[in-house]
């Protein structure tokens, strides 16, 4: 099962999110296919992703991540409710380029591109979304999302994410964390947080000797007392619909929809998040005809 815990200090001046989503990024990768690193790009897009969706307060409010880099990835664009359930795609699963030579891992910064945009879209029911736009750090993903969280909302934070990819490409272990400071914290707490961010070891590591979000919430707050606040259980979903199809075809217009109806007599549509498909036929696609005004 994946979740997400939610924990404080003894003084209640640090905010920490900690999250196992292998589960999730697993069931990711069985409906797209990619190869490790983009696994592992997108499965930590969707981890932060998570935890940003849980730390807002309405119930139907949501918000979407894009990572846009010049790497050959393309677009990561990652979904999350208010209850850190997210779904995923990429502009291109297929990337398969070298190990780093620096330690052999996946070279993630070089599929995403050290340079492009991280946008954060917040729909919070108002009349217009709240939307942030911030240059990425280095394509890594989670310096990529701290440095929005520090220039775009002005929250000193530090995000730890990864991704642990097995040889025949399934997910082994995914997670992460994001702790922030608030207003009023402490000299000394910071001290003490910075340097056990400092000497910690990778989030999949961790995970790999068996630590729980719990165990590394305790590591990461060690000397500062270590209050749960909450547990939340996540998972890959995503909520599309014949009718979420019906409606989006409805605003493609009315003589593409006639030109499509004369050429082919048909139309399918695939949701980019699930790959599910969905089949207009002749008739079906007159009664959309209809509601066009």
């Amino acid at each position: 099962m994946d979740y997400i815990i939610n924990a404080t200090n003894d003084n209640k001046e640090v905010s920490l999110y900690v999250a196992k989503t292998t589960d999730m990024v697993e069931t990711m990768r069985k409906y797209h296919n990619p190869t490790p690193v983009v696994s592992a790009a997108i499965g930590r897009s969707m981890t932060a992703t998570s935890i940003l969706g849980l730390s807002l307060k309405g119930e139907k409010n949501k918000i979407t991540t894009i990572i846009k880099g010049t790497g050959d990835i393309g677009n990561i664009t990652c979904v999350s409710d208010s209850t850190g359930n997210v779904k995923a795609c990429a502009t291109n699963y297929y990337v398969d380029i070298p190990l780093r030579e620096s330690d052999g891992k996946l070279d993630v910064s070089t599929a995403v591109g050290k340079d492009g945009i991280l946008t954060v879209i917040k729909d919070l029911g108002l009349k217009e979304p709240y939307v942030g736009h911030n240059k990425l750090f280095n394509g890594e993903i989670a310096q990529d999302y701290n440095a929005y969280l520090l220039e775009s909302e002005q929250l000193a934070s530090s995000v730890g994410l990864g991704v642990l990819v097995g040889e025949d490409y399934t997910i082994n272990h995914a997670g992460g964390f994001i702790v922030s400071l608030m207003p009023f914290t402490s000299e000394e707490t910071i001290a003490t947080l910075e340097d056990n961010i400092k000497n910690i070891r990778s989030v999949t590591s961790m995970m790999s000797e068996g630590k729980t979000p719990e165990d590394i919430a305790s590591i990461i707050l060690k000397g500062l007392g270590c209050n749960i606040l909450s547990t939340k259980e996540v998972k890959y979903n995503c909520d599309c619909s014949r009718q979420r199809m019906k409606t989006a075809l409805e605003t493609i217009g009315k003589d593409e929809l006639i030109d499509i109806k004369q050429k082919d007599h048909r139309l399918e549509i695939c949701c980019h998040f699930c790959d599910k498909k969905y089949l207009f036929d002749e008739t079906q696609i007159d009664e959309i005809l209809q509601n066009i005004c």
